[in-house]
């Protein structure tokens, strides 16, 4: 009886420790901030043809789906090589 009831609680202690922590919860505030932020950006250099600050702003896979630029956003294509304006 002793040493079902040892088995047990170790078992419920394994149990318990494996349980995974609980993720902080985001700063909702702060990431509105960064995603604003990002956004202004993004509309600074479209709106002075900044073409290098535009691409600074992608990640070197990402993949643009629809819209005028999509034709341009392909693998190893720098998006305004062959085009005088967006």
């Amino acid at each position: 009886m002793k040493n079902n009831l040892f088995v047990s609680i170790c078992a419920l202690i394994l149990i318990s420790a494996c349980q995974p922590a609980a993720e902080p919860a985001a700063d909702m505030e702060k990431v509105k901030i960064e995603i604003q932020n990002l956004e202004n950006a993004w509309a600074d250099a479209m709106n002075v043809r900044d073409v290098d600050a535009l691409m600074a702003l992608y990640a070197d896979d990402a993949v643009a789906m629809g819209g005028r630029l999509s034709q341009h956003f392909r693998k190893g294509r720098h998006p305004q090589k062959n085009r005088k304006r967006f």
